[in-house]
C-alpha cells in the first residue's frame, strides 16, 4: 500500500477517531483506517488510483493547504422536520431528526448573516411547513436567491407549482431516485415513482428551472445516473443535475455499506456511456475547474466531480470534446510552478490555461460559458444557467465510511437548523460526524 496523504478518519463502527490514509492500492485509491478495537476498514475512492492521487496532490498542495478556503456559496436551511416519504435510507434520518421545525423569525433572525448566499430550503419536507411561503417571500424580500428542495409530492398540482414561481422560488431541486418502479421498490419509495413524473411535467410546462437529484445506489440503480442525463437532454428546463452517492449511517438497517458510491466511480459511469476522450482528460477538466473556483473564492470540495455536457442535437456531449486538453494540461503544469505567487498573478497566468484549453469550436460556446461562470460567481444560481449546457454536479455525503478530517476541512454545504432552541450553522462534514458518534454511543449504551 502506497500512502498518498496521511489524514483522520473515524472507525464505520464506533465512530471513533482514528488515524487513516488515503492511499494506492492494486491500481486503486482507496481510504484505510484501523480501529483498535474493531480492526481494520477501507473504500474504495478511484479505479483510477495514480490520476486520482495527482487530482489529490493539485488540489492540497497546489490549491488548498491545511486551511479552510474559500466562500460557501448555498446553505441549507433546515425549516421543516418530518417528510411524507420518510425514505429508509434518508441521510438526514427524518425517521429520527436531529434538528426542529425552523420558525419564521429565526429565519429572519438568521438571514442578515448569510444573504449574500443562495439558500436552499430543505428539511424533511420544506412544503409541509404552515409557513413555507413566508419563507420564500422573506428570502426574497432580501435579494437571496431560493432553492426549494422538495420530494415533488406537492407539486402533482399544477397550481401549486405556480403558486411557487409567482412567489419567488428560483430554481426548484426534485429529488428522483428511480423511474424504474423495480428499483423503487426495492429502495422503498415505488409509491412515489409517478407523483414525481407528473412534478416534472407541471415544471416542464412552466420551464421552471429545475435539478434532478438522483440518490445514486451501488448495485441497485447505477443505470438511473445515465437515465436521467438521457430524460434531461431534451428538456430545458432541466438545467443541471446534483448527483447524490448513497451515504452509509448507523440507523439505517435495510441497506448495506456495500452500496456506498463514491463521486469518481459515478464518473466511470458517465465516461463509459459518453466518454471519447481519454478518462485523464476528465481529470485534466477537474484541476483546471478547481483553480478558477479557488482562484474567484469558491469552495468547491474535492468530494465533488463535474460533468459538463453540452446539448447538441439531442445528444450530451461532455465538454472536454470541445477544448484542447493537451493544450489545457501542459499550461497547467506550467501554471503550478507559479502558484506560489500572489493572487493578482495567480489570476494573470491563468488566463494562459483557458486560452491554451481553446479550440475554433470552443468560440462558438464562450458567450454561453461566459454566461454560466458569471452565474456561479455571484451565487450558484441555476436559473441563470444557459440552456445548451447539463452540468452534472456529484457528490457523497460525509459518512461514517469515507470521513476524512482534512478533506472535510474544505467543506463546501453549509447548513442552518434549530437544535434544542438554538440557531445552528454547521457544514455537512462535522454535522454528520457529531450525528454518527451520538449514534454510537447510544448503540454502546444498550450492549
Amino acid at each position: 500500500m502506497e500512502i498518498i496523504r496521511p489524514t483522520l478518519s473515524l472507525c464505520p463502527h464506533c465512530a471513533e477517531e482514528v488515524e487513516g490514509q488515503v492511499a494506492l492500492e492494486e491500481g486503486a485509491a482507496i481510504l484505510y483506517r484501523e480501529c483498535p478495537e474493531h480492526g481494520p476498514a477501507k473504500l474504495l475512492l478511484s479505479r483510477n488510483g495514480r490520476l486520482y492521487a495527482d487530482l489529490d496532490r493539485f488540489y492540497f498542495d497546489i490549491l488548498k493547504g491545511d486551511s479552510p478556503c474559500g466562500r460557501i456559496t448555498n446553505y441549507w436551511v433546515l425549516i421543516k422536520d418530518t417528510c411524507q416519504m420518510n425514505c429508509p435510507y434518508c441521510s438526514v434520518e427524518m425517521q429520527h431528526p436531529f434538528f426542529q421545525e425552523m420558525t419564521l423569525q429565526e429565519y429572519q433572525d438568521l438571514i442578515p448573516r448569510y444573504r449574500k448566499a443562495k439558500h436552499t430550503l430543505t428539511g424533511g419536507e420544506p412544503t409541509l411547513h404552515p409557513q413555507f411561503f413566508e419563507f420564500v417571500k422573506e428570502a426574497v424580500r432580501n435579494g437571496v436567491t431560493v432553492q426549494l428542495a422538495t420530494n415533488g409530492i406537492r407539486l402533482v398540482d399544477p397550481d401549486y407549482c405556480k403558486h411557487l414561481a409567482n412567489a419567488g422560488v428560483d430554481e426548484i431541486r426534485l429529488s428522483v431516485d428511480s423511474f424504474d418502479k423495480e428499483q423503487a421498490r426495492r429502495l422503498g419509495v415505488e409509491q412515489f415513482v409517478d407523483a414525481k413524473l407528473a412534478a416534472l411535467q407541471n415544471l416542464e410546462a412552466l420551464n421552471f428551472p429545475t435539478s434532478l437529484s438522483p440518490t445514486i445506489f451501488k448495485g441497485i440503480n447505477e443505470d438511473q445516473l445515465v437515465a436521467c442525463c438521457e430524460f434531461a437532454k431534451d428538456k430545458p428546463f432541466i438545467r443541471s443535475l446534483s448527483v447524490n452517492g448513497f451515504a452509509w449511517v448507523t440507523t439505517i438497517k435495510g441497506l448495506g455499506p456495500e452500496h456506498i458510491i463514491m463521486p469518481d466511480e459515478m464518473m466511470d459511469l458517465l465516461y463509459e456511456k459518453y466518454g471519447s476522450d481519454s478518462r485523464e482528460a476528465i481529470y485534466t477538466f477537474q484541476k483546471a475547474l478547481h483553480a478558477l473556483l479557488h482562484l474567484v473564492d469558491i469552495r468547491l470540495c474535492m468530494n465533488v466531480q463535474i460533468m459538463l455536457f453540452v446539448r447538441d442535437k439531442d445528444t450530451l456531449k461532455p465538454l472536454t470534446q470541445y477544448l484542447n486538453i493537451k493544450g489545457m494540461d501542459s499550461a497547467l503544469k506550467r501554471w503550478e510552478r507559479h502558484a506560489g505567487k500572489g493572487l493578482f498573478w495567480r489570476r494573470l497566468l491563468f488566463a494562459g490555461v483557458v486560452l491554451r484549453g481553446l479550440k475554433c469550436k470552443t468560440l462558438l460556446l464562450l458567450p454561453a460559458m461566459t454566461k454560466l461562470f458569471v452565474a456561479n460567481l455571484f451565487g450558484i444560481n441555476v436559473k441563470k444557467y444557459p440552456e445548451i449546457f447539463l452540468p452534472v454536479v456529484m457528490n457523497t455525503n460525509c459518512n461514517v465510511y469515507n470521513a476524512d478530517e482534512t478533506l472535510g476541512k474544505q467543506c463546501m454545504s453549509g447548513n442552518l437548523f434549530i437544535q434544542n432552541g438554538n440557531i445552528h450553522h454547521g457544514f455537512s462534514t462535522e454535522t454528520l460526524s457529531k450525528k454518527e458518534k451520538r449514534h454510537a454511543l447510544e448503540r454502546s449504551s444498550c450492549e
